[in-house]
């Protein structure tokens, strides 16, 4: 690029240097052409003009005229071809010294398709179970899934696909045989990720940036984010770590059109596994919409991760704004415009949150007493359940 840039500047006739070499291009596939050049071989690395932005237009010009000139001639190579076998075949010798033999991949496959008919017998999805098996023979030790997630963020700018993908998956790996995911793990899945190791937290965010607002709040932050939090409320919720890793990887995406989230019936199928309770996967979900704050759905019913704040972040946000007395002021002010009375038939006078001493009923009125709630648990207060029954 330098020496185009370069030629473009350097007068010959009446044209450049620059139009001399894109001639000597033109000229050179042309030659490529006779018997005697037979058994020479031209290699272009990169073609693509956007590569060359210092070169100035013209450059580009150059280079996609070359580009022209080099396909009726030229046969295209792929170095790693993402949508077929190699990108398996390549983290397999570059990850594992060896596997396990056919037999034990196809037990490791069909427990796998056992546990995902059962989530089909129960309504959690509707994919074929043998499909699955048959993805998992082909892909094992990595779950069909986690191909297809790296495949949502292989056209990022400046992901590597391949190297990228490797380095990655050699995280993934080091993380599971270094703790006991190893045991229970059968399959290598897309949340098998050691997100509190800062090498691994820094190469995940730097997929896409503009999320890591979601991963730090509600995905994982050392114990603190909120799938964490609802983690340790109960052994049932241990599920929501993984489901919304999973949701985190898959929305990675920053390319314009590019495939982000999954829905139920989909988290369902990646997250199958022998021994692993899924059916509560649709209400995991529901818990942790209550309180992420970059949880979305989108219009397919997807679950994605998103760098706008949800409702529930705006509401939090609105909610803290208020101390607790602002907060009642607003509040009572709302229920005198929904409890005033109009015909007067149900009751005729109301008392928003009175003192219980400032209270004074009258014979022949009906009155409506809303008392200010305790905040706890347990929202009527005692004093005021010994007034009313006294």
């Amino acid at each position: 690029p330098p020496y185009l840039n370069n030629a473009k500047t350097i007068q010959i006739g009446a044209g450049n240097l620059l139009d001399v070499c894109k001639t000597a291009i033109a000229n050179l596939f042309a030659a490529l052409q006779s018997p005697e050049l037979s058994n020479v071989l031209v290699v272009f690395a990169s073609l693509d003009a956007t590569a060359y932005e210092e070169g100035g237009s013209a450059i580009s010009d150059v280079l996609k005229e070359v580009t022209m000139e080099s396909k009726r001639l030229s046969t295209s190579i792929t170095p790693v071809d993402n949508n077929k076998d190699e990108l398996i075949d390549i983290l397999r010798k570059r990850q594992f010294a060896s596997l396990p033999s056919d037999e034990k991949i196809e037990e490791v496959a069909k427990v796998y398709k056992e546990a995902h008919e059962d989530a089909k017998k129960a309504g959690l999805t509707l994919s074929s179970s043998e499909e699955l098996y048959t993805a998992i023979k082909r892909t094992y030790p990595f779950h069909p899934s986690i191909i297809e997630t790296f495949k949502k963020f292989n056209e990022n700018l400046n992901w590597q696909k391949t190297r990228g993908t490797i380095r990655l998956v050699k995280k993934s790996v080091a993380y599971v045989y270094s703790t006991q995911v190893a045991d229970e793990a059968m399959l290598l899945e897309a949340h098998h990720f050691d997100y509190s190791d800062a090498e691994t937290r820094n190469q995940i965010v730097g997929i896409k940036n503009s999320i890591q607002p979601a991963l730090d709040h509600d995905v994982s932050a050392n114990g603190k984010a909120e799938a964490e939090m609802i983690a340790k409320l109960s052994k049932e919720n241990e599920l929501i770590l993984p489901l919304a890793k999973t949701i985190y990887m898959n929305s990675l995406s920053n390319v314009p059109g590019g495939i982000t989230g999954l829905t139920t019936n989909k988290l369902v199928d990646i997250l199958v596994a022998p021994g692993r309770n899924v059916g509560n996967v649709k209400q995991l979900l529901g818990k942790l919409q209550n309180t992420a704050w970059y949880l979305h759905i989108k219009d397919d019913k997807s679950y994605v991760f998103h760098e706008e704040q949800n409702i529930v972040a705006k509401t939090e946000s609105y909610m803290s704004a208020y101390n607790e007395e602002q907060a009642a002021a607003e509040i009572r002010s709302a229920l005198v415009r929904y409890t005033t009375p109009d015909n007067k038939k149900c009751y005729s006078i109301v008392k928003i949150f009175p003192s219980l001493d400032e209270i004074e009923l009258q014979r022949d009125e009906v009155t409506l007493i809303i008392a200010r709630p305790t905040g706890e648990d347990t929202p009527n207060r005692p004093e005021v359940i010994r007034w009313f029954n006294q």
